[in-house]
């Protein structure tokens, strides 16, 4: 027992327990806990209510200012993400098979996010659009429509293979939005349970059939192909560490089997695409 100004503190284990005013104190490990389990549900809200801005902001702004307000955005994003911004800086030398110097690194770097955000940015600004400006706004590499229009109507919706890059979305918005086809598409589900509905939201309004990645979606996009839909499936990147070892830009890596199992399974053709802005 110890006294300093009139209180009284009594030691029990990692406790400490102040007589005089009934405040009891935790560990330090426990005060961090509590801090973590308000700041991460504080930190989940701002992003969502971040996303949220962005989209209306998206949908209400002049295209060229909107541009300008995506790439300040990237600037930003890229000098508080230090992590990301090193992955980003690691990727791009691995592309260019050399190292980066200290001035091209930044430039780079914060090119690829100022790219990110305009992708988000054109992609809310979708509904707004009509056909012709949709129509404008992108280019694919893949089959023509008539191709596309020919296995769906034999019962069996093709498989697109889609790398990250562009705005695949456009090109989703557009199928649905001109020659009226169903069009589904797998999402990596978010720690962010809140973002990660909005998302899926978001996708519904561009008329695509959302699936969450995960044990059921084979059967679901199996589903989805029998009934004629358009199947858009994002394949340069493994989620869940079970694909297949391949060489990519000189690394060996892994890339995900599951667009090749659902062809063997249902008989739809895989049709490489990729989807760029004009």
């Amino acid at each position: 027992m110890y006294k300093a100004g009139g209180a009284s503190y009594e030691v029990r284990s990692d406790n400490y327990e102040v007589g005089s005013d009934n405040i009891e104190m935790t560990d330090e490990t426990g005060v961090k806990s509590a801090m973590k389990s308000v700041i991460k549900p504080m930190r989940s809200k701002m992003t969502l209510t971040g996303y949220k801005c962005g989209a209306f902001l998206a949908r209400n702004t002049p295209t060229l200012a909107g541009r300008i307000l995506a790439k300040g955005a990237g600037l930003v994003a890229s000098s508080i993400s230090g992590q990301r911004r090193t992955l980003v800086k690691r990727n791009l030398e691995r592309v260019l098979g050399r190292c980066l110097t200290r001035y091209e690194a930044i430039n780079r770097v914060q090119a690829v996010f100022a790219w990110y955000a305009r992708y988000h940015l054109e992609s809310f600004q979708l509904p707004r659009l009509d056909a012709k400006d949709v129509d404008s706004g992108f280019v694919c590499e893949a089959s023509d429509l008539e191709t596309l229009k020919h296995h769906v109507s034999n019962g069996i919706g093709p498989i697109l293979l889609l790398p990250h890059l562009g705005t695949w979305e456009w090109a989703a918005w557009w199928l649905a939005l001109v020659p009226k086809m169903k069009v589904t598409a797998v999402v990596e589900r978010l720690n962010n349970t809140e973002l990660f509905e909005w998302f899926k939201s978001f996708r519904r309004e561009l008329g695509i059939n959302v699936i969450t990645a995960g044990p059921a979606a084979l059967g679901q996009l199996a589903k989805a192909v029998r009934q004629g839909h358009i199947v858009c499936l994002l394949s340069d990147r493994d989620i869940n560490a079970g694909g297949i070892p391949t060489t990519f830009f000189g690394e060996r890596t892994l890339l995900p089997a599951g667009p090749a199992i659902l062809a063997l399974r249902t008989g739809a053709p895989l049709i490489p695409t990729a989807v760029y802005w004009h």
